[in-house]
């Protein structure tokens, strides 16, 4: 996503960084935005964003854990200066909960993960409020359903302490985000993984199964395709063996119709 490449305020020419950030290569826009980056514009908005997209990019391609919530944080600071600065912003609205949400499943501390996770909350709601939809919305907010649902008795209470009150969510409200997601923009990795993964926490095999097994049979594209493929490996192996209907059942449509699983061939 981008609003041009040349920001109207600072003169500053982002062509040849949205270049690189449309290609996936995150290092080589992170380093021409350094670049561009003084004291003069260190608060400009487009800039901002544009680090922070460069530094998920960064994270996503990162096999270390720490090297990957590294690159989170410094992004998350970048969209904090963004966000501060113009809130409504198309592109600011888009990457706040993307940062924040990453940042909440990267981390291993309880508290910490609860505190990220309150954060992201309010982006996306306010983006989802603001922004026509988008499959990054839904899928977002899809996941944070599903994390929700998934949480203990102990994290439910832990995160009253951000929230006020413990938050709501069921896997089947999970399910139509994600579901809609898949109607916009079918294919993703992390979307059908999580599908799979709803099906599942339902207790419906079959489904889990058919969305899990169309992960496997991805490429992956940085390193957070490669775990994601990997789990839903993991997963395929905890399903009960499919039923002898099931194996005679060959469809594998590419859409989602509904919550029921009823896909169009």
């Amino acid at each position: 996503m981008s609003e041009g490449p040349t920001d109207e305020k600072t003169g500053i020419d982002f062509t040849e960084v949205d270049y690189f950030i449309n290609e996936y290569s995150g290092q080589n826009a992170y380093e021409g935005l350094l670049l561009l980056k003084d004291d003069s514009n260190k608060d400009d908005v487009g800039l901002n964003y544009r680090l922070a997209n460069a530094c998920y990019i960064l994270a996503n391609c990162s096999k270390e854990w720490e090297q990957r919530k590294a690159y989170l944080l410094e992004g998350y600071g970048y969209i904090k200066t963004a966000y501060a600065n113009e809130p409504t912003n198309t592109e600011v609205l888009h990457w706040a909960p993307i940062i924040t949400g990453s940042l909440s499943e990267n981390c291993t501390a309880t508290k910490e993960r609860i505190q990220f996770g309150h954060e992201f909350k309010k982006y996306i709601d306010q983006a989802i409020s603001l922004l026509p939809p988008e499959f990054a919305l839904l899928h977002m907010r899809g996941r944070f359903r599903y994390e929700v649902a998934s949480l203990s008795f102990v994290e439910r209470n832990l995160a009253m302490l951000f929230f006020g009150t413990p938050p709501s969510a069921s896997y089947k409200e999970a399910l139509e985000d994600l579901l809609a997601a898949e109607n916009m923009d079918p294919g993703a990795i992390d979307n059908m993984l999580y599908i799979g993964k709803t099906y599942h926490a339902l207790g419906d095999a079959k489904n889990a199964r058919k969305w899990l097994t169309k992960v496997t049979k991805k490429e992956s594209c940085d390193c957070v395709d490669t775990e994601q493929i990997e789990e839903a490996h993991t997963l395929l192996g905890k399903l009960p063996s499919p039923t002898p209907e099931e194996l005679a059942d060959d469809s594998d449509c590419d859409t989602a119709e509904g919550i029921g699983g009823e896909e169009s061939d």
